[in-house]
């Protein structure tokens, strides 16, 4: 069975603390001014991720990596854009004629696309607490558990 991790100042007590191995993170890597939209986005896109990047730096969890994700997550919205716009003007039936003279119909596959980027959307929300559910969850997560007086009594204090 592993050891549990000494802490900083355990290892300093006893003299084993190495600076270039230290674990990096927390506060030092947050992100509190968003660099400037890629120079290749256009206006739809450069609007999605200057509000993308309000929300998360409000909520102060932009870093360098959420960074990558959060352009990742633009870039679905213009593809889900593209998408729409196919299924608009085409339908989200697309009907066609048969060899034995009959029509046949299947569904437009930007839809199906749109379906696979909105789940995919959906979960980069998720994994920032952007949905009502996830940002209720991290909220409780930060809020102190109160003492459970029923487990108080049922061991013994």
């Amino acid at each position: 069975m592993a050891r549990p991790r000494l802490t900083d100042e355990e290892k300093k007590a006893r003299g084993t603390f190495r600076h270039d191995r230290t674990v990096v993170g927390g506060d030092e890597d947050l992100l509190y001014k968003l660099p400037t939209p890629p120079k290749h986005y256009e206006q739809y896109e450069r609007e999605i991720y200057k509000e993308l990047g309000r929300i998360l730096i409000m909520k102060g969890v932009l870093t360098a990596v959420n960074l990558f994700v959060m352009k990742e997550m633009v870039a679905i919205k213009r593809e889900m854009r593209e998408c729409e716009n196919d299924y608009q003007t085409n339908g989200r039936v697309l009907y066609s004629a048969r060899k034995d003279g009959t029509e046949g119909s299947q569904t437009n596959p930007a839809v199906i696309r749109w379906d696979g980027l909105q789940k995919q959307y959906l979960q980069y929300m998720r994994e920032f607490g952007l949905t009502p559910r996830s940002s209720a969850t991290a909220e409780r997560a930060k809020t102190p558990q109160q003492a459970d007086p029923m487990a108080d009594l049922l061991s013994g204090k």
